[in-house]
């Protein structure tokens, strides 16, 4: 009887430790697999991230020659202003003149 728990009693251990290490080993590929999703989901925003980097330098970009571009429009339109304004004084100049002569003329 003593041989045969002694026996039964090595079985269980045996088995016991059988269970511990594939309890260990599924632990460790349950680890591994989290370990793989966590890395991918890091690589996934890593690249989102240099992707709108990227979208954010572009829209820099763009906004940087849409200033430059209102800028020379600003400067255009001020020169055409001051020509126009050059063109409206001669014309009130003239018409003042031919007033004058009208007037002189009477």
């Amino acid at each position: 009887m003593a041989a045969a728990k002694a026996e039964w009693s090595q079985d269980m251990e045996k088995k016991l430790g059988q269970a511990r290490e594939a309890m260990r080993k599924q632990l460790a590929e349950e680890m591994a697999a989290q370990q793989r999703a966590l890395s991918e989901d890091r690589d996934r925003w890593i690249k989102k991230a240099q992707a709108a980097e990227l979208q954010v330098k572009q829209l820099n970009e763009t906004v940087t020659a849409l200033e430059r571009e209102v800028a020379s429009l600003e400067s255009q339109l001020a020169s055409e202003r001051a020509a126009s304004a050059r063109a409206l004084a001669g014309k009130e100049d003239a018409i003042r003149a031919l007033n004058k002569q009208l007037a002189d003329a009477q």
